[in-house]
């Protein structure tokens, strides 16, 4: 019995999850060393069938940084203990996610620094009672839903609207910033025309990552689709939307705006056509972009 039980001490040496508690534990030794942060994830990242440490560190500003250790052997993933979803989603996705950070203290302190006191009345101002700060919040996180993902790390007001993504392999720390004046200008007034605004810019977020082979402006055309797509299929108005690209000149990163209202037609004109030739069955994220691609991405410019 002796011999049999220094066997399976032995085997449960192997399998276990001490490579994943010490991960643990550097992951906070790395965090409280840093200056700041705003946001941190501790992943394994799956390398030739062994699990390697790696942090990804968000700043307030925006900027990345990831953190290795350098004398970090790996760890074979047969040797990890983890429940069977873990060890689905490390094979599909190559990593996974053990420990995420968020100081919202820091961030509380950020804000207070870098917004002006009356940001909030002037919001209210702007927008009156047709979209109140909570619908913003709520435009954005219905976007990400459509698309399936988190909501972005950071959601504020800022010179311009659109996203900064961050690392590529996670939607996690983004940061999407809005403003409300150039929405105005351009017509944008309501909520549902926001969450149009918004739909595009989580296509945005959806496509990074991926191998598309895209340009800027395809790119840009595919968002103009994906915001279509929504459209057409939750029965929004898209007009506003339209209206508020029509005559946009083509620039090095976007293309013209007839080309970008078409692009939301087409994208309205697929929702209904998959619905109406799939028994009311919405499609996949992967069959609008199949579509898509079919339709655009074998030309270079509009």
């Amino acid at each position: 019995m002796g011999f049999l039980s220094e066997i399976i001490s032995i085997i449960s040496g192997f399998i276990d999850d001490s490579y994943y508690s010490s991960s643990e534990r550097w992951f906070d030794n790395i965090w409280r060393k840093l200056n700041r942060p705003y946001m941190a994830e501790g992943i394994l990242e799956l390398r030739d069938g062994k699990l390697y440490k790696k942090f990804l560190v968000t700043f307030h500003d925006g900027s990345n940084i990831v953190v290795v250790e350098d004398n970090d052997e790996g760890y074979k993933l047969r040797h990890v203990r983890l429940s069977s979803d873990h060890k689905r989603q490390i094979l599909q996705e190559g990593y996974l996610t053990i420990k995420q950070y968020n100081n919202m203290e820091n961030f509380f302190d950020y804000i207070d620094d870098n917004l002006t006191s009356n940001w909030l009345e002037n919001f209210h101002n702007a927008w009156g009672d047709s979209l109140s700060d909570e619908m913003v919040l709520q435009s954005v996180k219905e976007a990400s839903d459509f698309f399936n993902m988190n909501a972005p790390m950071n959601v504020h007001e800022d010179w311009t609207t659109g996203v900064i993504t961050g690392m590529s392999f996670t939607e996690n720390d983004d940061i999407l910033v809005f403003n409300r004046e150039q929405m105005q200008s351009m017509g944008i007034t309501d909520k549902e025309g926001f969450d149009l605004v918004m739909t595009h810019e989580g296509a945005h977020r959806a496509l990074q990552g991926l191998n598309t082979g895209f340009d800027s402006h395809q790119e840009e055309l595919c968002c103009d689709y994906m915001a279509g797509v929504r459209a057409g299929l939750n029965g929004m108005d898209e007009g506003k939307l339209s209206a508020s690209l029509s005559d946009a000149e083509e620039s090095q990163t976007h293309p013209d705006g007839a080309a970008r209202v078409k692009a939301i037609e087409d994208g309205v004109s697929f929702a209904h056509e998959y619905m109406e030739s799939h028994n009311g069955t919405p499609p996949a994220f992967s069959d609008c972009l199949e579509h898509f691609e079919n339709l655009y991405a074998s030309r270079k410019r509009y």
